[in-house]
């Protein structure tokens, strides 16, 4: 199980998740000013346009995450990736706003596409492998999806506290892709004429 900081790093490249959000992109308000939108409760619960500055989304997206307002979270980050797609913070999250409401496909894409904007991102790297290798330890795919990231990961990362723990798992995951592969090839075997 990951630690909350681990699962920040799951907040990954939210760019394309700002779309899939279908955050705000409207003006901001006429009242919007310096702060936060946390205590601007309209219909949605927060204000009917999102503004167009990061620190004010990104003192907002704070306060949404520590109240646990994950959709409401979602939405300002959504706007600040938009808005400031080098934000890495953000992008990590976003993913772990995603995740909370139960939006997995959406955390797992949006730190697919940290991942894809920033190759070396280690944090990324051990989180992703980390939740394709516990959430989806029954598909193949997932699972080799996993070990790709976990040994790149070890590359990138040779002193990081968690290292120890991925050496000690991939020889374990491998060992599973190896069996699914043979079982699936034993039921190809019985089910073909």
């Amino acid at each position: 199980m990951l630690t909350r900081l681990e699962a920040r790093a799951l907040a990954a490249g939210a760019l394309a998740l700002a779309i899939l959000c279908g955050c705000r992109t409207d003006p901001p308000p006429a009242d919007a000013g310096a702060g936060s939108l946390v205590g601007d409760r309209r219909a949605g619960g927060l204000p009917d346009g999102l503004p167009d500055d990061p620190d004010l989304l990104r003192r907002t997206a704070a306060s949404l995450m520590e109240e646990e307002r994950f959709f409401d979270a979602a939405a300002v980050l959504a706007r600040l990736c938009a808005l400031a797609p080098e934000d890495r913070d953000a992008h990590r999250l976003l993913s772990e706003a995603l995740l909370e409401i139960g939006d997995e496909e959406g955390g797992l894409a949006a730190l697919r596409k940290l991942i894809e904007r920033n190759p070396d991102d280690v944090e990324a790297l051990f989180t992703l492998g980390g939740l394709l290798a516990s959430r989806h330890g029954d598909e193949m795919a997932s699972l080799t999806e996993a070990v790709a990231l976990w040994e790149r990961y070890l590359e990138k990362a040779k002193d990081d506290p968690h290292a120890t723990m991925v050496r000690t798992a991939l020889p374990r995951i491998k060992q599973r892709i190896e069996k699914m592969g043979e079982n699936n090839r034993a039921d190809a075997g019985v089910n073909s004429p």
